[in-house]
Formats: C-alpha cells, structure tokens, sequence
C-alpha cells in the first residue's frame, strides 16, 4: 500500500514548511508529495521549490476544492492523503492508517481525531481535541480494534461534519469513482465529498488523535464568529445539495436537524427574521414540533415569552 500526500497551499509561506517537514517525517514515508500551489503571491513558491523530493504544481487561484482535485488528477499512488498547509501531521499518522485499512480491506476511507492548536504571535497554544458528541456516540456503538473502529458512517455525517480534512486517507479510485471535489462550492466541500464516499463505503476511524489543526485569524474561515456562522450556513447548503442527490428520510431529517440549530444560534443574536425563515425551512424540510415551536418564538416573540410564562406557572411579562 503506498500513499501521496496533497497539500493545497495559498499564501501559507508562514506555515508550509512545517507541514511539509510533518509529512518527510512519517515512520512510513509517503511515495510522493504533492504541493499544489493556487496562486500564491507571498514567498509559498519559493520555500516549496526548496524541497527537491517534492512535487509543486502551480495553477491560478481557483480554490481549496481545485487545487486537490489537481493532487488528485496528478497522484500515483493506491491512496491519498490530505493535508491543509497550515496543519501537521504526527510521525505515526500514515502508518497507523495504512494498517487500519490494510485491515479492514473494504473500507474506502480512514479518518481520525484531531488536536488544535492556537497561534498568538509566536505562541502555540494546545487546544481542544475534536471529538463532538455524535462522533463520540458512534464510536461508543462499534468495537475498537488496535486503536480503530470500523463500520458505516455515513448517519454519523449526515448529522455533523466530523471529518476534519489533514485527517482523511482515501482510496484514489475511491475519490474518482464518486466525483472528486465539488469546485463550484465556496465552503463545506469537505462535507459533501464525505458525504458520497460515506454511501458507498465504510470507514475506519483512528481513536487517538494523529493529526493538528491550527486555529490562526489567517485561515479561510477566520475569527470564532465568522466560523460559527460559515459552519451553519455551509452545512445547509449541503445538505440541502445532499438530499436533492440522493432524497431519503434520513437526508431530509439532517437538513430539517441544521435549519433548526441555526435558527437556535439566530435566536441568541436576535436576529429574529432569518430564525423565523429558518425555523421555516426547516418546517418545509420535514415538519416537527421542534421547528414549529423555534417559528412560533422568531415570529411572535412577545406572545411565546407570555405562553412559555403561563405553562411554566410564572408570572407573564
């Protein structure tokens, strides 16, 4: 089993060395690396042209989505392995997931948790490990094997994007087979890649984290609030791209599911006439006394405080 590492990069002259140095590094060395350069104006070219043993292929700014479907295109190997320029992988990341697969030869894919880190000037501040609650509950319902489950993941995803990119090892035939990358998606093309390979294959999912994702106010993704806000959005869109494709129950349920949590994360910031119209789509998606109830609060807030008072026994405002 061999493997190519892509590494899209755009203006990341700050950070592309480590994470080169992070993939050279691997106790099972990679068959090649790919660094795809989307037109970077800093110094990114340069310092990548520095490493002899690496591929660097240049293209116009086009986005993350284009630059690792040309990895893709360009890659030899059984597998492919993704790593965003401003993330790092640990030394035993491809070993362990090589052997995880090789174990579990129908798998299409393998993923793991990951560490965050923070950047304050120089600072590294460790983070958070990436373990949200569904992702915890599916492994709880699947054996452990030597640090690995295995089994469907595809309800995990469509309940929340827990697959972080730098994790990812995917089966290049794999990857083609259910399209690539969708290029013409600004945000979430990560989810919605997933989201095909998840119908078509199980998964193995690495237990301990093996990758680092670096939290810094250059990403694509920025401060806490635009993140928090380009995450709901994103995953409506597609998952309402998700069920056009393939409508199912389960489909439609998730996408009512994010209608929902957005509409509760816009009634905190009262901003009550987008709940309202997600509370809405939701209701369109699949109706639910949930969705109804988050309507009737972003559309008569008064007269819902006064009705929760009443039920609640207290006194009414």
């Amino acid at each position: 089993m061999n493997v190519s590492a892509i590494i899209p990069t755009f203006n990341s002259s700050a950070f592309i060395s480590e994470a080169i140095e992070s993939v050279r590094a691997q106790t099972c060395s990679v068959a090649e690396i790919l660094v795809i350069d989307d037109g970077s104006t800093d110094a990114t070219r340069e310092i990548v042209a520095g490493y002899p043993d690496i591929k660097l292929i240049r293209q116009n700014h086009l986005g993350p989505a284009a630059a690792r479907n040309t990895g893709i295109r360009q890659a030899r190997s059984e597998y492919i392995a993704f790593l965003d320029s401003d993330d790092l992988w640990l030394a035993e990341k491809i070993e362990r997931q090589l052997s995880a697969l090789a174990g579990n030869p129908s798998a299409g894919f393998s993923f793991a948790t990951l560490s965050s880190f923070y950047m304050s000037d120089a600072a590294k501040i460790p983070g958070e490990l990436y373990l949200p609650h569904e992702l915890r509950s599916w492994f709880d319902a699947h054996t452990c094997r030597e640090g690995a489950a295995f089994g469907d993941v595809y309800p995990l995803l469509l309940r929340a994007n827990c697959m972080q990119t730098s994790s990812v090892v995917v089966r290049r035939d794999a990857v083609i087979e259910v399209g690539m990358f969708d290029e013409s998606l600004v945000h979430g093309e990560d989810h919605d890649l997933w989201l095909r390979l998840a119908r078509r294959w199980p998964a193995v999912y690495i237990v301990d984290p093996i990758a680092k994702y670096r939290i810094h106010s250059l990403a694509l993704s920025g401060s806490d609030c635009k993140r928090q806000e380009l995450f709901y959005r994103s995953t409506i869109e597609i998952l309402s791209k998700h069920a056009r494709s393939f409508p199912s129950f389960e489909a439609f349920k998730a996408l009512a599911s994010s209608h929902n949590n957005y509409a509760v994360h816009l009634l905190k910031a009262q901003r009550l006439k987008d709940a309202k119209l997600s509370a809405g789509n939701s209701l369109r998606a699949m109706p639910t006394p949930t969705a109804l109830q988050l309507w009737l609060e972003a559309a008569f807030p008064r007269a819902y405080s006064h009705a929760v008072g009443v039920l609640r026994g207290g006194r009414a405002s």
